[in-house]
């Protein structure tokens, strides 16, 4: 998955989830991508409802300053190592229109696809993080990534429009 997602939807769904997101459409991505680090609606249970909070894109454990924070954990690796365990029970999902595959074809540039349902719908990807649960604010070390897997096998389901 590229460093950028479109999100082009709205966040409405009455009593079924404590909302620290907001109501609005997601307007403000005048450009229609969001790029690591920016703050995005994710979506964690908490008790028993589902919570949506505002969470940067973008996670690095406290003792990793030396490095900058990755957007993305690959399936393969993301249980095993010391970098995620920390963030690893918190699961959560993140809610996209689409996403830029960057693939070598042999050029001096990797080409651009973007990546879609053909329908349309929202896709939802898995993610984890360190988000504000219960009644504690946000804090700075806040931030998810998305679990990442080869998409070769998931080109199939999804509509590719070349850029």
């Amino acid at each position: 998955m590229g460093g950028q997602v479109r999100r082009n939807f709205a966040l409405s769904i009455p009593n079924a989830l404590i909302n620290y997101a907001g109501d609005q459409p997601f307007e403000r991505f005048e450009r229609c991508n969001a790029a690591p680090t920016t703050q995005l609606a994710l979506f964690h249970q908490e008790g028993q409802l589902l919570r949506a909070d505002m969470v940067r894109w973008g996670w690095r454990p406290h003792w990793a300053k030396d490095r900058a924070a990755p957007i993305n954990a690959r399936v393969e690796k993301v249980s095993h190592g010391p970098f995620f365990k920390a963030i690893w029970p918190h699961r959560a999902i993140i809610a996209i229109d689409n996403w830029f595959e960057w693939v070598y074809e042999g050029g001096p540039k990797k080409q651009p696809y973007l990546i879609r349902h053909r329908d349309r719908t929202p896709i939802l990807c898995t993610a984890i993080g360190q988000y504000p649960i219960g009644e504690h604010e946000p804090g700075e070390h806040d931030g998810f990534v998305i679990i990442t897997a080869d998409s070769s096998a998931a080109w199939s389901i999804f509509t590719t429009v070349g850029q």
